[in-house]
């Protein structure tokens, strides 16, 4: 048994490294409320954008994660404390110069890929990271199949029809939140 494990410990050490990993941040946030009027109705979305690292062009995408350190220390969080973070993609009809409530700001679509969506869900405590898987979102770009617009997180929680980021959180956002990329 001590042989397999010294063979076994050889082995594994003899093998190189397969993957690199990057890791860059944020270059735009831009929080989007609704207006007064539609607040009870539809959540605040929260923009991003981030510029891939050079080295990850023409490589293979082994895995892309979206992370976000949530400190909710201080917010009172009333009912269910689950909280699904989704994303979708930006397309090309978004600008955060001209942006409206209006449809199709009302449901996905138009501005956003519908087709295109990745969640994570949360309990809502003091801390809580975020941890999405965005490889699919990596690899298109990275293969050429779509335009890096960015992506549009959206909360949802379902024992309300909204749910309301503080105005702080786009700051916030901007300064914790990385994308980490390993690639081979």
């Amino acid at each position: 048994m001590r042989a397999l494990s010294i063979l076994l410990a050889v082995t594994i050490g003899a093998i190189p490294a397969l993957a690199d990993e990057a890791t860059v941040g944020l270059d735009r946030v831009a929080l989007i409320i609704p207006p007064y009027e539609d607040l009870p109705h539809y959540s605040s979305r929260i923009a991003i954008y981030f510029t891939l690292p050079e080295q990850v062009s023409d490589r293979e995408i082994i895995y892309a994660e979206l992370f976000i350190p949530l400190d909710l220390g201080g917010v009172e969080i009333l009912g269910d404390s689950l909280l699904d973070m989704e994303a979708y993609d930006i397309t090309s009809e978004w600008s955060e110069d001209n942006v409206s409530w209006d449809s199709p700001w009302s449901e996905p679509g138009g501005d956003i890929d519908s087709l295109s969506s990745y969640a994570y869900t949360i309990t809502l405590q003091q801390s809580e990271d975020i941890h999405m898987d965005i490889r699919r979102f990596v690899r298109s770009i990275v293969d050429g199949d779509v335009v890096n617009h960015g992506l549009m997180l959206i909360p949802l929680k379902y024992d309300q029809p909204a749910f309301h980021f503080h105005r702080n959180i786009d700051s916030y956002i901007r300064n914790s939140t990385q994308v980490r990329i390993t690639y081979k």
